[in-house]
């Protein structure tokens, strides 16, 4: 996290040694109380460039705010059993999964339901199971599996040491 999102989160530089840093995209949150506070001043610290600019090429703003957040909030955060809470498939497809993540083949609808909610309470939403792959997209993931990101920024003529990402796609 950087020095900026420190200040931002009003803590001490010191605050972020020592802590683990918890997926601000990974994190299904009851928008009421506490919870409602933290989300509310997330955004309005977002709302400051300077917080989220990006430190490094992989920057991961939404993980330094909602961690320094919730830390400082609640003292010690603990983490959730990921296989249950942070499922790839949808919860229709995983019994007792509770969130599923899975941003790439997520339905128009259903993002448009959780993008009308990031503020506001909603009632209980059950996506629908994710958009199947692309046949392409999925023999290349069986070839390539693990070195897939460094491929791909290699066909981008990303691979050089650049600074940190300014957001804008240009490659």
């Amino acid at each position: 996290a950087s020095e900026a999102a420190c200040r931002g989160c009003g803590v001490d530089i010191s605050f972020r040694n020592g802590k683990v840093t918890l997926a601000g995209g990974l994190i299904g949150f009851k928008k009421e109380g506490q919870i409602q506070q933290i989300l509310e001043e997330a955004l309005s610290i977002a709302l400051t460039e300077e917080y989220i600019a990006a430190t490094e090429r992989m920057h991961r703003h939404d993980q330094a705010i909602i961690s320094f957040l919730l830390y400082k909030q609640f003292g010690d955060v603990t983490m959730a059993d990921g296989p249950v809470y942070l499922g790839w498939l949808s919860p229709n497809q995983v019994p007792g999964q509770k969130v599923w993540v899975h941003r790439r083949s997520i339905l128009p609808e259903d993002q448009a339901y959780f993008a009308s909610h990031i503020k506001l309470s909603g009632s209980r939403y059950m996506p629908k199971d994710p958009i199947g792959d692309r046949q392409f997209r999925t023999l290349w993931k069986k070839i390539f599996g693990a070195p897939e990101r460094f491929i791909r920024r290699l066909i981008k003529g990303q691979t050089g040491k650049e600074g940190p990402y300014s957001g804008v796609r240009d490659k």
